[in-house]
């Protein structure tokens, strides 16, 4: 095979692993920020529904159960 047969063939499997590693990083990358979203959500509701029940204050508490 010439030089520039494998020259070609390196080329081509190097940036399809490249292409590969970067949809990997996108996909991390995604997944954290929804993580991170949830985390946010979930600290969201513990404050408005935490101990004591709804924002009126009548709810049962966890002492009450």
């Amino acid at each position: 095979m010439s030089f520039w047969g494998r020259f070609t063939k390196q080329q081509l499997i190097h940036e399809i692993l490249e292409a590969d590693e970067e949809r990997l990083v996108e996909k991390k990358r995604s997944r954290n920020s929804k993580l991170v979203a949830m985390a946010a959500a979930g600290r969201e509701s513990e404050a408005k529904f935490g101990e004591g029940g709804d924002a009126g204050g009548e709810g049962v508490g966890a002492g009450e159960l």
